[in-house]
């Protein structure tokens, strides 16, 4: 995962990315290895985009969302502590 990207280059034939560290006083590359990768953007890092009436590709994955049991509870829930006479 690599946060606060800034900008995007190729070096040497492999994809790199700058962010800041150091509150901003200086700035890193990063390469991540893998097929796929997670970023965040800082959205004042860029010039606004301007509008077009061509459609925009992506080639974004699908998510499959995650399903959570549902657990009931009807029992109150007891103290731990020592001094509680339940």
């Amino acid at each position: 995962m690599v946060t606060d990207v800034i900008a995007i280059e190729e070096m040497d034939g492999l994809i790199s990315y700058r962010r800041p560290i150091n509150a901003g006083s200086m700035f890193a590359m990063v390469r991540v290895e893998g097929d796929r990768r997670v970023l965040t953007v800082r959205a004042t890092a860029s010039k606004p985009l301007r509008r077009t009436q061509r459609p925009v590709r992506s080639n974004a994955s699908t998510l499959t969302p995650l399903r959570f049991p549902t657990v009931y509870n009807s029992s109150p829930a007891k103290s731990a502590s020592p001094t509680d006479p339940t």
